[in-house]
């Protein structure tokens, strides 16, 4: 892929490229974390050699930063389907799905979903600490 200068794009032609390429990245992200789960509940990864997701995806060429955190984060999405949507809208990022993993429950993921839009990782870490030391639900805020 050839990236060109964008020096010839005014700015309103430069904001509204942007916002399609961040939107355009965010439903890629969502689609790829579907795959992911599809893929890891398959187990396909054990038919070619490898004894886990995460080695599969290194192999393949993914960050090896990334993996743990795209692996999780589709693991999630796969039993909690909300969150597809959520993060190919922008309303979530993998790092919240990561934080809110170990917290989603079939009784409050639609809460805890919908209390995390554009929030970052510290803000989506607040609410939780503090759901946790009160035992309550959290509210979107």
């Amino acid at each position: 892929m050839t990236i060109r200068p964008l020096s010839h794009l005014s700015d309103q032609e430069l904001l509204l490229s942007l916002k399609r390429a961040v939107a355009h990245e965010r439903a890629r992200t969502a689609e790829e974390l579907a795959y992911l789960a599809e893929y890891d509940a398959r187990r396909l990864y054990l038919a070619r050699g490898c004894s886990s997701m995460e080695e599969y995806c290194i192999k393949k060429g993914m960050d090896e930063d990334e993996v743990p955190k795209l692996n999780a984060a589709a693991r999630t999405a796969r039993l909690f389907p909300a969150i597809f949507p959520a993060v190919a809208e922008g309303r979530l990022h993998v790092e919240a799905v990561v934080l809110l993993a170990p917290h989603l429950m079939p009784d409050n993921a639609d809460e805890l979903i919908a209390a995390a839009p554009h929030r970052t990782e510290s803000a989506v870490d607040q609410p939780l600490a503090e759901r946790q030391r009160a035992r309550v639900p959290v509210l979107a805020v």
